[in-house]
C-alpha cells in the first residue's frame, strides 16, 4: 500500500491532490499511534512492576513455609505445593477463611475421629492434627491421588503429627470407620460427595457431625441434595464462598500491607469457578 501511495505521489497532479487529500488523515494517524505507544508505554511500566512486586512477595513467603494467619497458624508446609489448589491462600492462611469460624467452633469437641475425604497434601488433615494434638483424637485422610497422598504424609512428619493415610473412602468403609463414634467427616471431593453420601448412610452416621463442600457446578442438585438428605438428623448451616476480588478488598494481614491491590488479587485467588457453599450438618443426637 505504502509504495502504490509512493508511486501515485510521483504523479504532479495527482500527487498534489492525494497529498493535499491524505494528509489530515496522515496527522490523525500519527497523532493515534503516538497516544497508543505512550498508553503501552505506561502499561508496560505497570506490568513490570506489578510482576516485580508479585515475585518478590512471593519469593518472601518461599522463603519461610509456614502459614502466616488463621486457623493453621503455625503449620509448616515440606514444600511450596498445593495438590490441586492454589498454594499462597494457604501458606497466608486466608484459604477457605469462610470456614474458619466453624472450625473454631469444632475444636471444642471431643470428636474420637476426624475423617478427611479428599485430603490432597494435608492442609486440613494436618491441620486438624495439630489443632487435637493435645486430645485422643484419631486423624485419617483419604485421597486418590498418589502424589497428595505422598505430600500429606510429608507435612505430617513435618509438624509431627501422626495421620493415617488411605487411598479410597466409600459409604462402607466410612459406616465401618465412624460406627459407634463421634466424629467429624469433613468431604471436599470433587462432586464424590453425592456418591459418599446418601440417607442410609447419614442416618448410620447420625452421630456425627459433617462439613461438606457441595460443587453445584459439577452437579446443580448437589446442594439440594445433601440438605434433603442432612435435615431429618441433623441440624444444616450453609456457608457461601467469597468471590477472589472482595477477598483482594477485604482481606488484611500483614504480608499484604503496601502492596497493589492487583498483588493482593494474584496472592489470594483460589480459582473457584463459581460462589462455592459448604454444608455444615451438627448432629441432632449431640
Amino acid at each position: 500500500m505504502k509504495l502504490i501511495i509512493k508511486k501515485l505521489l510521483s504523479f504532479k497532479v495527482i500527487g498534489k491532490f492525494l497529498e493535499k487529500f491524505l494528509y489530515p488523515f496522515s496527522k490523525a494517524y500519527q497523532l493515534v499511534l503516538r497516544i497508543n505507544k505512550t498508553h503501552l508505554s505506561t502499561s508496560i511500566i505497570e506490568i513490570t512492576k506489578l510482576s516485580q512486586e508479585l515475585k518478590s512477595i512471593k519469593s518472601k513467603l518461599k522463603e519461610n513455609l509456614v502459614v502466616r494467619n488463621g486457623i493453621f497458624t503455625g503449620m509448616i508446609y515440606y514444600n511450596s505445593v498445593a495438590a490441586g489448589s492454589a498454594f499462597y491462600p494457604k501458606i497466608l492462611g486466608s484459604y477457605e477463611k469462610e470456614i474458619a469460624n466453624i472450625i473454631k467452633n469444632l475444636i471444642k469437641r471431643d470428636y474420637e475421629i476426624i475423617v478427611d475425604i479428599g485430603c490432597a497434601e494435608g492442609y486440613y488433615a494436618v491441620g486438624f492434627a495439630r489443632l487435637f494434638r493435645n486430645k485422643p483424637t484419631k486423624i485419617v485422610a483419604f485421597d486418590i491421588d498418589k502424589s497428595a497422598r505422598s505430600l500429606c504424609s510429608l507435612n505430617a512428619k513435618t509438624n509431627s503429627v501422626k495421620i493415617e493415610i488411605k487411598e479410597f473412602c466409600d459409604s462402607k468403609k466410612l459406616e465401618k470407620l465412624c460406627n459407634k463414634k463421634y466424629s467429624l467427616i469433613f468431604i471436599d471431593a470433587e462432586g464424590y460427595e453425592l456418591k459418599i453420601l446418601n440417607k442410609n448412610t447419614i442416618n448410620k452416621l447420625k452421630h456425627c457431625d459433617f462439613l461438606v463442600e457441595s460443587h453445584d457446578f459439577i452437579n446443580i442438585n448437589s446442594t439440594e441434595y445433601l440438605i434433603n438428605s442432612f435435615e431429618n438428623t441433623h441440624n444444616i448451616k450453609i456457608i457461601k464462598s467469597k468471590d477472589d476480588i472482595s477477598k483482594a478488598y477485604e482481606y488484611k494481614f500483614s504480608e499484604l500491607e503496601n502492596l497493589h491491590l492487583k498483588t493482593k488479587y494474584e496472592l489470594l485467588r483460589e480459582q473457584r469457578p463459581t460462589i462455592m457453599k459448604w454444608i455444615y450438618a451438627e448432629s441432632k443426637s449431640n
